[in-house]
């Protein structure tokens, strides 16, 4: 009977985490007005540049994040933060770009998505961002056993990041 109490108390205590862990994204996610989310086979490190510079252009604060072969963060004034990866990359490193924007007063943030698996894109865009836009750079065969090995199929797996009611750029 005692197992069976501390299990109880340590699920519970992971609920609780989970549920504290879901509010502070949120609140993060709420201080952008504007999310963009990038996705595609190729140049997706370059469009996410391109409309951050555009958007820092017209007088928005903006925070980016490529994921390419050299992962940065670009700050507000344009200087660029390697991300540091103490691991394997991972889409839970895309909530400390919210926590980050939210707390440097981003207003805009864009950001290329990293997952390549179509449910976990799913989860990244849908769930963790909430974009109001997406962006699909192009869509080509690639990473044939996450994403089939066609292009509809890639295109059906790159369509998951599509959101309820976000606007798609192709």
């Amino acid at each position: 009977m005692p197992e069976l109490l501390i299990a109880a108390v340590c699920l519970g205590a992971l609920v609780f985490r989970l549920f504290l862990e879901r509010r502070a994204v949120s609140r993060w996610r709420g201080a952008s007005e504007l999310r963009i989310v990038v996705t595609g086979t190729r140049g997706k490190s370059t469009v996410t540049r391109l409309i951050a510079g555009a958007l820092r252009a017209s007088g928005r604060t903006v925070l980016a994040k490529t994921t390419g072969s050299r992962p940065v963060t670009i700050l507000p004034d344009g200087e660029e933060r390697e991300v540091d990866r103490p691991g394997p990359a991972s889409i839970l490193e895309q909530k400390d770009l919210l926590k980050l924007a939210a707390g440097l007063g981003g207003r805009a943030v864009v950001s290329e998505l990293m997952a390549v698996r179509p449910e976990v894109l799913a989860v990244e865009s849908r769930r963790l961002f909430q974009p109001q836009a997406v962006v699909i750079t192009n869509v080509r065969v690639d990473h044939r056993e996450e994403q089939g090995g066609t292009k509809s199929r890639t295109a059906a797996s790159l369509s998951s990041a599509i959101a309820p009611g976000s606007t798609v750029s192709v």
